[in-house]
């Protein structure tokens, strides 16, 4: 005899592992308080996220009171988002109306959508922790990365068990809070078709209007982002969705369509032209032209991996993160109060080599054509041989491949010295920045050999995370790491690890520099070296962003320049410097190049333009910073000022001097921009 079972019986057999009071035949209307009740815990656990990445990252400067805009505000966010996620699972409610089969898989999408939702937010907490943003088109960049790298990184750098252990127990709670809610069944046969059809209407129109973000005229877009004049507490406010959308819109930049001009209108110009007066007015008394030197010289471009300004100037003897690097500043010059580019390796590696806002050019669609405002060919067509040699693997983020079209005439990475250096060993990211200054060495002294100036430019591997120096590396002794009161971080092993690998690295740039000098029978070179950016060290949140994006600048001139950084005090060592002055100060040294109004300066010129900029580091459009202050490029009308109070940053109203040079920077930023807009559409 066949066994009969009930549609209750049936769902309990076939579904052991779903909770039966989200399963058995509830009444529409039951449902329908389930999904509101689990929509609504859903919201409420995403703005506790909110509420601890508040006050986990807030300088005691910023009240609760300033919060509760942002607050509101993340909440239309969030609710704009999970809306967006959990439409699949409202269309499947309301066909459980009429048909009970798909409450199932209502409820299964409606735990995906949240399950997404919190996981991004999740997310979006560890990844402000390590780059001191919300998600940025970085997190894209990082799927070209060695997996098993990032993986030993998180490990190192991030308590992935609590992490993971939060993430699902802050999934779990909006399913369990939904569960115990009705579990008195009602009789389904007397609901009323009308009413649902109703209740679906209203329904719909609500989620469309949580979609749209608004029942007003304008639906909500990033622009509401901006409730107060603290960047800070803005950050707050997108969360991980909306955070993940814009970085993957600024992805999507990278397809240059339409109209260039979108890169002046959206900085406030109406026309190029207006720009270009912009800066003609501003620097009047420049960019100078410094007389080259009659031979070429070879020259070496040194990007340290997280040589951030702090660490580097935390050096003492009793906490000696620099090694032989310290007795090689004696004879440099030394720019301290430097800024990165970018906040990312790979974003600031393409900001130095072809000055480009727009990042990652090369892994575009882009990247398949010679950039004609690549600096490398620059130094290509005047008889430079370029060599990009990497303590890192040949492949990362494609460089063996895309590269050599930007002007590189060899990629030489880790697999490539290994096999120079048998003996070597390959650790997490690469190996020890020692042996790439070895191949470099080497390189140079073959190029002495054949007369050929070479460009080289050195990427070091050694001090990012997870922090690991060669096990054959005898250090110097650190005492104890004691960063000034700004830096707040209290991760004290990991500290003495990045101070130890800092060491390391900064000790094989010196004595790289120190063969390289002494060498009297080699072609005299230019070196300067720089980190890609700070170290991933937990600052305040407001007021220290020189400090955060700090890098130091040091360039080692060789004896017939030397005469332009002496007694005349034509190199103000203090002044605030960039990446972006890097390749115009080596090519007007090198080959007498003159820089463009646009451009970054020529360090050694004397030029008198006191602006340092960026494209990252505060705002939507980078950031400037000199004597007088710092400013936030956010485009159009908007333009956040900052004044000086020590070291310390502070929010301030516009003066006219900084009004001049904050729209001095953004005219670069707009111009910089546009010609890639429109070399992009010309190559298409």
């Amino acid at each position: 005899m066949q066994t009969q079972f009930s549609h209750d019986q049936f769902l309990r057999r076939e579904t052991p592992f779903v909770p039966l009071a989200m399963l058995t035949p509830l009444s529409f209307k039951q449902r329908i308080a389930k999904a509101i009740v689990f929509f609504v815990s859903s919201l409420v656990i995403l703005s506790l996220i909110r509420v601890v990445f508040f006050a986990t990252y807030k300088t005691p400067e910023i009240t609760f009171a300033e919060f509760l805009p942002a607050a509101w505000m993340g909440l239309r966010v969030d609710a704009k988002w999970l809306a967006t996620l959990a439409v699949p699972a409202w269309l499947l409610l309301c066909l459980s109306a009429w048909r009970f089969v798909f409450w199932r898989p209502a409820v299964w999408m409606a735990g995906l959508a949240t399950a997404i939702a919190v996981t991004v937010a999740v997310i979006n907490f560890g990844f402000y922790d390590f780059y001191q943003t919300p998600i940025s088109p970085i997190i894209f960049g990082l799927f070209q990365d060695d997996t098993t790298a990032i993986v030993k990184t998180l490990q190192s750098d991030w308590p992935v068990f609590q992490y993971l252990t939060c993430l699902i127990i802050l999934i779990a709670l909006p399913l369990v809070i939904a569960r115990v809610v009705f579990r008195q069944q009602e009789d389904a046969s007397r609901q009323s078709t009308t009413k649902t059809i109703l209740v679906i209407l209203v329904g719909t129109v609500l989620m469309a209007g949580m979609i749209r973000g608004s029942f007003g005229t304008f639906p909500l877009r990033q622009q509401h982002f901006a409730v107060t004049n603290n960047a800070f507490v803005n950050a707050t406010v997108p969360g991980g969705l909306a955070s993940l959308y814009e970085a993957w819109k600024g992805q999507k930049v990278l397809e240059l369509k339409g109209d260039p001009k979108v890169a002046l209108t959206a900085l406030g110009f109406r026309s190029l032209e207006e720009a270009q007066a912009v800066l003609e007015s501003a620097r009047k008394d420049g960019p100078a032209k410094v007389q080259p030197m009659k031979t070429k010289p070879n020259v070496v471009v040194a990007i340290m991996e997280s040589m951030g300004r702090d660490t580097f100037d935390l050096h003492s003897e009793s906490c000696n993160t620099l090694g032989s690097l310290a007795d090689e500043l004696s004879d440099a010059v030394v720019f301290r109060n430097g800024i990165s580019v970018n906040s990312g390796t790979f974003p600031s590696l393409e900001g130095i080599l072809f000055d480009s806002p727009l990042t990652p050019l090369t892994q575009s669609r882009y990247g398949r054509k010679t950039f004609d405002f690549s600096k490398v060919n620059d130094f290509k067509k005047e008889g430079y041989k370029t060599v990009f040699l990497s303590a890192g693997n040949e492949s990362w983020r494609q460089v063996d491949v895309n590269f050599p079209l930007q002007g590189f005439d060899e990629i030489i990475g880790a697999n490539a010295i290994q096999k120079r250096y048998p003996q070597v060993k390959i650790s997490t990211w690469g190996l020890g920045d020692a042996w790439m200054f070895k191949a470099a060495t080497e390189i140079l002294k073959e190029s002495n050999d054949k007369q050929q100036p070479v460009l080289l430019v050195l990427l070091s591997v050694t001090n990012h995370p997870p922090h690991e120096v060669p096990s054959d590396v005898e250090l110097a002794s650190i005492e104890e790491v004691i960063y000034p009161h700004f830096v707040e971080d209290d991760r004290k092993e990991l500290l003495e690890s990045m101070a130890k690998t800092y060491q390391y690295a900064s000790d094989s740039l010196g004595k790289f520099v120190r063969e390289v000098r002494k060498d009297t029978g080699a072609r005299e070179s230019i070196i300067v070296a720089t980190g890609d950016h700070n170290a991933r060290l937990r600052y305040k949140s407001q007021g220290y962003w020189h400090h955060a994006n700090g890098v130091p600048i040091i360039f080692w001139l060789p004896e017939s320049l030397k005469q332009i950084a002496g007694e005349d005090n034509v190199v103000d060592a203090n002044r605030w410097v960039s990446h972006r002055d890097i390749f115009p100060t080596l090519e007007g040294l090198a080959f007498g190049k003159q820089a463009q109004n646009y451009e970054g300066r020529n360090l050694f010129s004397g030029e008198t333009f006191d602006v340092a900029s960026a494209y990252a580091g505060i705002g939507k459009y980078g950031w400037a910073i000199g004597s007088w202050g710092a400013v936030s490029l956010d485009g159009g009308e908007k333009l956040s000022c900052y004044r000086w109070r020590e070291d310390l940053l502070e929010s301030t109203e516009c003066s006219e001097t900084m009004e001049q040079k904050g729209k001095a920077a953004r005219a670069q930023r707009a111009i910089v921009e546009y010609m890639i807009r429109s070399w992009a559409i010309k190559t298409d």
